[in-house]
């Protein structure tokens, strides 16, 4: 796998798409008023970004984000987190950011609507795009030591991954997965029997779980099937809940 492009430029090009959602608020309803901290936090985000100050600027709109959550805090950690080159952070900001928009009912915001959704299709294209539906009885899902929701796509950068099912007896069940950047991986059960306890067992095998250490306890997993993704159009943006705007079933 290649070493990812920088997607750091001249300060000319960094600067506007940072300073724009910003300045003209992502909701179209008027949003509730924020609180002295979350201005200040805005404020010195938006400085730190006119320094360049990319990282400062990232962790001050996370900070508002824990503090108010917002549409435009996710946008921005989005913009942030794709300059600062952490490109499946900012692939899941982005699909959120667009998701949770409004339709827009002016110029500006079709503007800005456009501008997030070009930013979600240019980083699709750098990561991969995984969805794994887990085991029946499964408490706890990883990928790649971080853990996730089965049924919601999750972007990881492109290369091999793997995936950690936890029964809730404490049954272990992984998978090793190989991804490619601008594809969608589905990956479904074809059949899971917990039994036993807990596991320590390992698969080297792409595309299989291995169970508890039990042979009973085995689940199997249909080799990952990669297709290539297809860019999500406003309404599936809106619309998309459990599935990825793609065409891996």
């Amino acid at each position: 796998m290649g070493a990812p492009v920088s997607l750091v430029r001249a300060p000319r090009a960094a600067i506007p798409a940072i300073v724009l959602a910003s300045v003209f608020p992502v909701q179209a309803a008027e949003p509730p008023p924020r609180s002295r901290e979350v201005e200040a936090l805005i404020q010195e985000a938006e400085e730190a970004a006119k320094r360049l100050e990319l990282a400062r600027a990232r962790a001050l709109w996370a900070r508002v984000n824990a503090l108010e959550p917002s549409t435009m805090a996710v946008c921005q950690l989005g913009v942030f987190d794709l300059r600062l080159d952490r490109l499946a952070e900012a692939a899941a900001e982005f699909s959120t950011c667009v998701e949770q928009m409004p339709a827009p009912t002016s110029d500006i915001e079709r503007r800005r609507y456009e501008v997030r959704r070009a930013d979600l299709a240019a980083v699709r294209q750098r990561v991969a795009e995984l969805q794994v539906s887990a085991p029946p009885g499964t408490a706890r899902l990883v990928v790649s030591g971080k853990q996730v929701s089965a049924g919601r796509p999750v972007f990881v950068v492109p290369g091999q991954h793997e995936v950690t099912a936890t029964g809730k007896q404490g049954q272990v069940a992984h998978a090793l997965v190989k991804v490619t950047a601008g594809e969608a991986t589905s990956c479904s059960t074809r059949s899971a029997a917990w039994s036993g306890t807990s596991s320590r067992g390992r698969s080297a095998a792409t595309g299989s779980w291995s169970g508890c250490t039990s042979a009973r306890a085995r689940a199997s997993m249909r080799a990952c099937s990669p297709r290539r993704s297809r860019a999500c159009n406003a309404s599936q943006a809106r619309s998309r809940r459990s599935s990825p705007c793609s065409t891996a079933v």
